[in-house]
């Protein structure tokens, strides 16, 4: 019997040297991952503007780099999922590093989107859309045209096998009504 009571106290003497404080312990994981994304994936998530997430979304790990610390690395063109975990959660931000500048020229009538290469070159062989709709580019402004419109929702550019994605939104409302009802009124 005094045996064992001699076994239970080392036993708690021993938790109690050994114990970890609860309170001060790590709430995240030790590591952030950056993901790659597909352009099917990267579309569903700038359209729905949320991220839902599943097990076909962590499939392509390319980097990554200590919870709590700067990112020093380099991530390619393309689009990626930072992810790590907090506390009970994983925290996930989308990120889109872009091959390409996008410019939206403001000329009162036209839609124009002027596209640059890093090194300074006006891109013209991309593939531009506003959703289902193509942009072509025209030679005289240098830039991607649409006439006569008023379009909002996602510009998709795909330049040199990357897809980059743009949130095209309108800072003044001008339907169609309107702006043919003002032609009529004060003419062309």
């Amino acid at each position: 019997m005094s045996r064992s009571i001699f076994v239970f106290l080392g036993l708690i003497i021993g938790f109690s040297v050994n114990a970890q404080d609860l309170v001060k312990s790590r709430t995240t994981s030790p590591y952030t991952y950056f993901y790659s994304v597909s352009d099917r994936q990267a579309l569903r998530i700038v359209r729905k503007g949320t991220l839902d997430y599943g097990k076909d979304i962590f499939y392509t790990k390319v980097d990554s780099f200590p919870t709590g610390s700067e990112y020093t690395g380099k991530l390619g063109p393309g689009n990626y999922l930072k992810a790590f975990i907090d506390r009970d959660k994983i925290d996930l931000e989308f990120l889109s590093v872009p091959n390409i500048q996008l410019s939206v020229i403001d000329n009162q009538t036209d839609l124009l989107l002027r596209i640059d290469e890093h090194k300074g070159s006006v891109v013209t062989d991309a593939e531009v859309k506003i959703g289902i709709r193509r942009i072509p580019y025209d030679n005289l402004t240098k830039s991607y045209r649409l006439k006569k419109a008023n379009c909002r929702g996602i510009v998709t550019i795909r330049h040199d096998g990357i897809t980059n994605l743009v949130r095209l939104d309108r800072s003044y409302n001008n339907p169609g009504v309107k702006r043919i009802s003002k032609k009529i009124a004060y003419g062309s």
